[in-house]
């Protein structure tokens, strides 16, 4: 799409300048996601774009929460959105922007945080005078450290 401006100059008469819209970023994945977080990364061939607004919402939106929220100023074709609620899925896409306006946003993806905070939770038990912690390393995995026998045991 080529947007053109008609500028009326007193001396000269009309001139006529063109300058096309960045296209439409293309290929939208979902690179890594977090309880708060999501990461995309997009190809581009946007022509004029500067920069580049990520748009995104709640999946199962209400006439409240409806609207799109934006993510302005992206210099990159990957970026990471964060600030969102655990377990909630999320609709997003891609805009380009150029000096003669944005591009169609991107076809739309969808993306689910994960349910919670889980890495390095810390939980000490003691069994038989014997301290043991288990650190969690992610929603299914943890660590377990075996502690020598201590006076914190006898305490707990």
């Amino acid at each position: 799409m080529t947007l053109i401006i008609i500028i009326i100059n007193n001396i000269t008469g009309l001139s006529c300048i063109c300058a096309a819209l960045p296209r439409q970023p293309t290929r939208v994945v979902l690179v890594q996601m977090t309880s708060t977080s999501i990461k995309l990364a997009w190809y581009t061939d946007a022509g004029e774009a500067v920069s580049f607004t990520i748009q995104y919402r709640p999946s199962r939106h209400t006439a409240d929460t409806g609207r799109w929220m934006t993510v302005r100023g992206i210099t990159s074709t990957e970026h990471t959105v964060t600030d969102l609620q655990p377990y909630t899925e999320y609709q997003l896409r891609v805009v380009a922007v150029g000096k003669a306006g944005c591009s169609e946003p991107s076809d739309t993806v969808e993306g689910r945080t994960l349910r919670g905070s889980y890495c390095n939770t810390i939980v000490e038990h003691c069994v038989k005078n014997q301290l043991i912690r288990l650190r969690t390393l992610g929603e299914a995995a943890f660590g377990v450290t075996l502690v020598p026998p201590s006076e914190k045991c006898q305490l707990l």
